[in-house]
C-alpha cells in the first residue's frame, strides 16, 4: 500500500488502494488450479496483451513475399516475412515482422515491424505498436504507439497511443493520436 504524500503547499495527497492485476491464460497457455501461475502448453514466444491475457505464440517464417505463391495468410502466431506484403493480399496474425507492406491489408493483435515502410495499404489494423521507416498513401489504425523514422505522406492515421516522428516530416495527411504527436 502507498503512503500519504504532500503537494507543494503542504496539503496531504491520498493514495488509492492498490489493485491486484488479473491475468488470463490465452491460446497456447494454461493457468494452474490456484490461479497463480500460467504455464506454456506449446513451444513459442510468450505474449501479454493490453487486457492481461498471456498467450504463447508459435512462429511462422515466409522466406519470400506474401503474393500469389503464398496466398493470403491467417495465422494465430508471430509471422516473419523476409520480403514484402504485396498489393491485394491479406495477412492476419498475432504480430508481423516484414520488409515492407506494399498495398496489402494487415490485421494484427500484436505489433507490426517493417524494416522499410508501409505504402498503398488499404487498411493496417494493429492492436500493438507499429514501427516503420515511412508511411505513404495508407490507412492505419492502431491501439498502440506508432514510431516512424522518416516521412508520412498522403495517409490517414488513427492511434490510441502516440505518434513519434521526431526526425521526419508529415505531408498531406490526417492524423489523430490520442497520446499526442512528437
Amino acid at each position: 500500500p502507498g503512503i500519504l504524500g504532500r503537494d507543494v503547499s503542504g496539503q496531504e495527497i491520498s493514495v488509492p488502494e492498490p489493485e491486484d492485476l488479473i491475468f488470463e491464460a490465452g491460446p497456447g497457455a494454461r493457468m494452474d488450479q490456484d490461479g497463480c501461475k500460467i504455464y506454456a502448453e506449446v513451444d513459442g514466444q510468450p505474449s501479454l496483451n493490453a487486457l492481461g491475457k498471456v498467450s504463447v505464440l508459435s512462429e511462422l517464417e515466409i522466406t519470400g513475399d506474401v503474393d500469389f505463391k503464398s496466398g493470403n495468410i491467417d495465422f494465430q502466431g508471430n509471422l516473419i516475412v523476409k520480403g514484402s506484403i504485396k498489393e491485394g493480399f491479406k495477412v492476419k496474425a498475432a504480430s508481423l515482422t516484414c520488409k515492407q507492406v506494399e498495398g496489402g491489408q494487415i490485421e494484427l493483435s500484436g505489433d507490426l515491424n517493417c524494416s522499410a515502410g508501409i505504402i498503398n495499404a488499404k487498411l493496417v489494423k494493429v492492436n500493438g505498436t507499429i514501427q516503420a521507416k515511412y508511411v505513404n498513401n495508407s490507412i492505419v489504425d492502431s491501439f498502440g504507439d506508432m514510431i516512424i523514422q522518416n516521412e508520412i505522406i498522403d495517409s490517414i492515421i488513427q492511434l490510441s497511443g502516440r505518434l513519434i516522428n521526431s526526425r521526419g516530416s508529415i505531408l498531406s495527411s490526417q492524423i489523430c493520436a490520442k497520446g499526442g504527436i512528437e
